[in-house]
């Protein structure tokens, strides 16, 4: 059973390898990585063949020529590895021209003597004729053995050190190599040195070639395709082969007719089944990155329509602010006395640059703010003071509207708070402002209340039209714009957001409470300061 196992873990090895370095060179002929781990798979390929051979139970010195075969076609594996670990993904070696002569230098050595007593000077068949066979190694073979672990050794150093170091894609591809390694270098540990030693037993030695295919694909696969979402598809595969070849073998060590016809019926059975659930992953890798190469995209669209914005809103800043101060000097009369009518014009013109400076300042602190580039005074304040100081400020603006505009604060509310005054001061304005903005006829009242004795609370209540359930769910998101009752739509749907992000920052919570056809109440709560509560 163990020999017929053997010969199809052999076979299937051959196959593989073959595959992988046809695969991994057609994909990039031109790369150095992928140049040596065609080499690398072609070498184990020869490897598992060799120490088949090995193993077959044959006269001495015919046994010796193929374990110096291994020997011979083994020696390079450690510089691979190396290589591998300092190159991967690059598409040049990257080791010094130096150490490159070196190594060729040495290895050329180790493998003319492979073949010389100086690395094994004999080999003698087991008595028991179990199939096991002793060596006698030469003096040369701890040359081999320093030339293969120290290579080993160097390039997992190499490969942590660039793991730490490296972050996003890079980072990934790294980690999947090492744990590409670490499992085949731990599963040959046990059949080709364990078992060997440990239990004196050379039977499960026909399996190691095969555990190299773990670092052989996952090496192919972080270079050849670069993305993560594969290891799902490539343990699949490797799972299935598996489970395939213990099948494949079982049928080939039948004992009955009867046995063959159950064992091929499991067989095609499972491999339809294999068949069909790689076909289903890789149906759903392609949909998960194709999901997201679009992500991606609409990440990059929406940072540069960011910037853009960012960008729009700094160069109007300084002309609205302009305006904002000659509008302001006419009215205060610094150019002479002007006419009533014409006054009211400039105070209607001087209301609409106050919005345009809201909506550019808005424009700039989101940008701020999710950037993380926005600077906070903070500071005890007495959130009255503040409510007063932004209510005083449209007070005109609602007299020429005609609506009714109160305030309500009690004489004796704990209203002392840790914040930024000019950031509150803009979260107050917008919640005014907005009021104002879809309050036809009416009131806008605002008022200051204590709904525990832990926080405060700011309330803008008007008598607008009212918002719907569907767009309270929408409504503090970033650029979610309010439809009228005419069923247009107006402003930028930055406002609100930027009011969410502020009262955010200071620990307190914002919310709306509105039905449609009876006003709105915007509120939003700020933590008191330990000595106020």
């Amino acid at each position: 059973m163990l020999d017929a196992l053997g010969l199809l873990a052999v076979i299937f090895t051959i196959f593989a390898d073959l595959f992988i370095a046809f695969v991994v060179y057609r994909n990039n002929p031109k790369s150095a990585s992928n140049k040596l781990l065609s080499i690398l798979a072609t070498l184990l390929m020869f490897w598992a063949v060799f120490n088949y051979l090995a193993l077959l139970p044959r006269n001495e010195s015919i046994r010796l020529l193929w374990v110096r075969s291994v020997m011979f076609i083994t020696t390079p594996l450690g510089p691979l590895i190396f290589l591998l670990s300092s190159t991967i993904p690059g598409e040049k070696i990257n080791v010094k021209r130096n150490l490159l002569i070196i190594m060729l230098t040495l290895n050329i050595a180790i493998a003319l003597l492979s073949f010389t007593p100086y690395i094994f000077s004999g080999l003698v068949n087991s008595p028991d004729n179990d199939g096991g066979f002793k060596l006698f190694p030469g003096p040369a073979i701890v040359l081999y053995a320093v030339n293969l672990i120290g290579f080993l050794t160097w390039g997992f150093i190499i490969l942590f050190r660039r793991y730490r170091k490296s972050e996003g894609l890079l980072k990934r591809q790294l980690g999947i190599v090492i744990i590409g390694l670490f499992v085949s270098f731990s599963l040959m540990t046990l059949t080709n040195f364990i078992a060997v030693v440990v239990f004196k037993s050379i039977k499960l030695t026909f399996f190691g070639p095969i555990f190299t295919l773990i670092m052989i694909g996952f090496i192919a696969y972080a270079i050849v395709k670069h993305k993560l979402l594969n290891i799902k598809l490539l343990a699949t595969q490797l799972f299935v082969g598996v489970i395939l070849l213990i099948l494949l073998a079982k049928i080939f060590t039948y004992v009955s007719i009867g046995e063959l016809i159950v064992d091929m019926t499991i067989f095609v059975i499972v491999l339809i089944f294999s068949i069909l659930l790689i076909k289903s992953i890789t149906k759903e890798i392609e949909q998960k990155e194709k999901l997201a190469e679009l992500n991606q995209r609409l990440k990059q669209l929406d940072a540069q329509k960011d910037e853009f914005i960012s960008m729009a809103a700094h160069e109007l800043r300084a002309p609205m602010t302009a305006i904002k101060g000659y509008v302001s000097m006419v009215m205060e009369g610094d150019t002479g006395d002007i006419p009533e009518k014409a006054r009211g014009f400039l105070a209607d013109a001087n209301n609409i640059t106050d919005r345009l400076v809201r909506l550019v300042n808005n424009m700039l602190n989101v940008s701020r703010i999710e950037e993380g580039r926005m600077v906070y005074q903070v500071e005890e304040e007495n959130l009255s003071r503040v409510v007063r100081a932004v209510f005083n400020q449209f007070a005109p603006e609602l007299e020429r509207k005609g609506l009714k505009y109160d305030l309500e604060i009690p004489p004796e509310i704990k209203d002392k708070i840790s914040v930024d005054p000019d950031r509150v001061q803009e979260v107050i304005g917008n919640l005014i402002s907005n009021a104002v903005k879809y309050t036809d006829t009416g009131f806008v009242k605002v008022k200051l209340r204590q709904p525990n004795p832990k926080s405060v609370r700011v309330e803008v209540i008007d008598s607008g039209p009212g918002i719907s359930e569907d767009e309270k769910v929408k409504l503090f998101q970033k650029f979610h714009r309010i439809e009228t009752n005419v069923g247009k739509t107006t402003g930028t749907g930055l406002g609100l957001y930027i009011c969410k992000l502020l009262v955010e920052k200071f620990n307190g919570k914002i919310d709306v409470d509105s039905v449609v056809g009876k006003g709105s109440t915007f509120w939003f709560e700020l933590p008191l300061t330990e000595s106020s509560s």
